[in-house]
């Protein structure tokens, strides 16, 4: 990149950046759930949001002998006759044991799609009933699928401007993905991602296991771990020898499975081992692309002050990352009191004015959904 177009692209971002605030509507949490447990649950069990459609169902292999599925949705012109595509595509990432299925990843994915965008959600290793596609499990620092994935949607189909959003884990590994394009010497890879979002990222994956060892929230780490232990279970059914079920059923706590499984399985000596290398902040002082992290101050999974008090320090060194911290949300749902519409978002961002609005009119609550889709529009379009 030559001189002129590196202080073209600077500029560019950095009008993006100061302009965050602005197109950041204040976060009002809905009245009935302004704790962060109950922010954080009520919604995921009794709000409604849209399903996608499964469109089409590819198998990538993203590592020797290691393939994750997912499934992408395209509109049906999106390719012009040079085989590049004409739309931005937005790939979304699921959080600890969750799927391309889960509630936030077909809300965002809906909302991106009726905004013009090809949308791939992802799954990650193992995921969805893909135990027999992998050697491995998935861990939070596996950001070399989500540039493997990139890679692979770029070259075959034809995506100049890819964007990446995560959910709580996945979130994590955006971010660490961010990070590391901003350092890579492959030049495939430092032009990959346009920009990223993350909604309630760990960045510091031993703060939130430590908080949801602790009063409440232990109610969560009971949850992941049952779930992680059937799918260890599964994989030693379909590959025995593999797993030691004995030491499986002693395990009280996240934090044990990934000592002796997640750590090991990963190549790493331990738990804090896997959690210091895995962890998105080691990176993000490396961060290139307009990158904005969402995360409330009453998280009960991501404790806000010790996951990003950091941040403070990394954001001088590094004008394009921003953070949206409303002081309610919870975990990743964001229950808004009032619905949110596509019409809304684009008449808050003057530079989208020129696109006309789409036929089908949508609303909803879920605010880091559609705040996370209005940064992407206004990288994509500003």
């Amino acid at each position: 990149m030559d001189q002129n177009a590196a202080k073209v692209r600077d500029y560019a971002i950095y009008y993006i950046m100061t302009a965050i605030e602005r197109i950041s509507p204040q976060f009002k949490p809905h009245p009935s759930l302004k704790n962060g447990h109950a922010m954080t649950i009520v919604p995921a069990l009794l709000a409604a949001r849209p399903v996608l459609s499964d469109g089409e169902k590819l198998q990538i292999e993203v590592d020797r002998d290691n393939w994750i599925t997912g499934y992408l949705n395209r509109h049906p012109e999106s390719h012009s006759q040079d085989g590049h595509s004409e739309r931005p595509l937005i790939i979304v990432v699921h959080g600890l044991e969750g799927t391309a299925r889960a509630p936030y990843v077909n809300g965002l994915g809906y909302k991106a799609h009726l905004a013009g965008f090809d949308v791939f959600r992802l799954n990650m290793r193992n995921c969805e009933n893909t135990f027999s596609l992998c050697t491995t499990l998935y861990n939070a620092g596996l950001s070399g699928d989500l540039f493997a994935i990139g890679l692979y949607l770029k070259e075959r189909f034809g995506y100049r401007d890819i964007y990446a959003c995560g959910f709580s884990l996945g979130g994590n590994l955006v971010l660490k993905a961010a990070g590391e394009q901003g350092s890579s010497q492959d030049h495939r890879l430092r032009r990959l991602f346009k920009a990223v979002v993350a909604v309630s990222p760990p960045v510091e994956l031993v703060e939130s296991v430590k908080a949801i060892e602790r009063g409440a929230s232990r109610l969560y780490d009971f949850n992941f771990l049952m779930s992680l232990k059937k799918k260890i279970i599964e994989r030693e059914r379909l590959f025995p020898g593999t797993y030691d079920l004995e030491r499986l059923k002693k395990i009280k706590t996240l934090r044990q499975f990934d000592n002796y499984f997640t750590a090991i399985d990963a190549g790493y000596d331990c738990a804090e081992s896997y959690y210091q290398a895995a962890s998105a902040m080691r990176v993000l002082s490396d961060v290139k692309i307009p990158t904005l992290i969402i995360a409330a101050q009453d998280d009960p999974i991501v404790p806000y002050a010790q996951s990003f008090a950091p941040l403070a320090l990394q954001m001088v060194r590094c004008p394009q990352l921003s953070i949206v911290s409303p002081p309610q949300g919870g975990h990743v749902n964001f229950f808004s009191e009032h619905e949110i519409s596509l019409a809304s978002l684009y008449e808050d961002v003057a530079t989208l004015k020129q696109i006309s609005l789409p036929g089908t009119i949508y609303k909803d609550r879920f605010w880091a959904e559609w705040l996370a889709l209005k940064f992407c529009l206004y990288t994509q379009y500003s």
